[in-house]
């Protein structure tokens, strides 16, 4: 893999909990046009920059909607986004479901794996539906 490529890879792994990395800036670190990293990157990789970038934040994402004490605004603006409807168009892309709603089935789960630990709670007591 060509070093330059493997300098944005840790850069952005490094950066895990506030993913504000752009092509832009990564050229100018690199010292090569924008362009260039853009071919580079998608030679090296298998996928554009952009795509990348996108799919590390909303991995990041994920495990921060599941911590019900964060509210997804704060996590849309820690994954590196300004405008939170970008967010959750590209969260929902993604993953399939909207912020809210993967928040709320992890918790179903939660539950529903505390009360299958319990000997002493009642069978079939929690189902719920996620909306």
């Amino acid at each position: 893999m060509d070093p330059r490529i493997g300098i944005v890879l840790k850069i952005i792994e490094e950066q895990k909990g506030d993913i504000h990395l752009g092509l832009n800036a990564s050229s100018t670190v690199l010292g090569v046009s924008e362009a260039h990293l853009f071919r580079l990157f998608k030679r090296e990789v298998g996928v554009t920059f952009r795509k990348y970038l996108r799919k590390r934040r909303m991995t990041q994402a994920a495990e921060l909607v599941s911590d019900s004490s964060l509210a997804i605004k704060r996590i849309a603006l820690v994954s590196g986004y300004s405008d939170v409807s970008n967010f959750y168009r590209d969260f929902k892309q993604i993953h399939g479901v909207s912020p809210r709603k993967w928040r709320i089935g992890k918790l179903v789960l939660q539950a529903e794996e505390l009360l299958r630990d319990d000997p002493n709670a009642p069978h079939g007591t929690l189902r719920i539906k996620p909306t």
